[in-house]
């Protein structure tokens, strides 16, 4: 059977209309649905009802999570937030965990994971840790093996469009890739939770040439959509 896949979006303001509208990047869908999944897209209502419905859950990019939702106050260097996005995902984080339903995270997803697990997160990489380059471009991944992370390799080139990261890890937690001291992968000691600080998405050949491209990011992909195929059918 075909597993359903929720994927979460953000919100934007049509300039012109003043409308509220969803938003999402294309390759999301297309990476699910070449893995064998089928992705639906959230668009409100209850997120209890979602999680029955559906066999697993994917937390986009977006923008970052709102400081206080991990105890902190907002530094200037914080990017723009969204306190409803925040709400409706980790509504949607809760239900699906509470399940045992595999969540993937991928940039701000796996933010998301980690702050709904009690985490923290260094709100801008460059100034709080002098830390630069994370924002564009590619660097090396360091991938601990036997991890959903490692299923790449040991080590092998990501991108990057992040000024945020995992400060501390959250309850059940474990970091499982790096790019030097920047966590870039977390998973979940007992339940299928897992994701990635870069965009796999983006380098399977379908957001266009500025993007890099590795083939292999398919097989994150493929791996969750078996894990949200092997719940449903348990």
């Amino acid at each position: 059977m075909t597993p359903v896949i929720l994927v979460a979006s953000g919100f934007y303001v049509n300039p012109e209309s003043g409308m509220l509208r969803r938003m999402i990047n294309f390759p999301y869908g297309e990476c699910l649905a070449d893995a064998g999944g089928l992705p639906q897209l959230y668009l409100g209502g209850s997120a209890d009802a979602a999680a029955e419905k559906a066999d697993g859950l994917l937390l986009s990019g977006g923008v970052d999570i709102v400081p206080h939702r991990y105890g902190e106050e907002k530094l200037e260097q914080c990017g723009e937030t969204d306190e409803r996005r925040d709400e409706e995902e980790l509504a949607l984080f809760r239900a699906f965990a509470e399940r045992g339903k595999p969540i993937f995270g991928i940039c701000r997803g796996v933010q998301t994971i980690n702050v709904a697990l009690g985490g923290t997160l260094w709100q801008d990489l460059e100034s709080q840790c002098g830390i630069s380059g994370h924002s564009k471009g590619t660097h090396e991944i360091k991938a601990q093996p036997g991890s959903h992370a490692a299923l790449l390799g040991s080590r092998y080139t990501a991108n990057s469009y992040h000024h945020q990261a995992v400060k501390t890890p959250g309850d059940g937690l474990k970091p499982t890739a790096w790019a030097g001291d920047v966590i870039e992968a977390v998973e979940h000691e007992r339940l299928p939770i897992w994701g990635v600080q870069w965009h796999p998405e983006l380098m399977l050949g379908k957001a266009g040439a500025k993007y890099a491209t590795c083939m292999e990011m398919a097989r994150l992909f493929a791996d969750f959509v078996d894990a949200c195929r092997q719940n449903k059918n348990a």
